[in-house]
């Protein structure tokens, strides 16, 4: 992930993953709100670029979620509002109704 670029909806608002960075398998990467210059907002959206300016990935919002946002199943589905706070683990998605 060394020299990936996250940015919050105003792509000049970025950061910069320094060298080193990586991702262990089935591991996370936590970057806090508070690492971008002016933070995130409650409608906000974020945008994530590889070192080679491509965009890969990118979300947007229109509300803060009363948890987390993340992808359900956990790291490969859609973005949704979490079932709990799930800073830095596993996303707690909430249980689906089998019909």
């Amino acid at each position: 992930m060394s020299g990936w670029t996250l940015t919050d909806k105003d792509v000049f608002h970025s950061v910069l993953l320094p060298a080193g960075t990586k991702i262990a398998a089935h591991g996370y990467l936590l970057i806090d709100e508070s690492t971008f210059p002016v933070g995130i907002g409650a409608v906000d959206g974020v945008h994530l670029f590889s070192r080679f300016g491509v965009q890969v990935d990118s979300y947007s919002w229109t509300s803060t979620p009363a948890t987390t946002l993340g992808r359900c199943p956990d790291g490969s589905g859609d973005f949704v509002e979490t079932s709990a706070i799930t800073k830095g683990t596993t996303n707690t998605c909430a249980a689906t109704i089998a019909k």
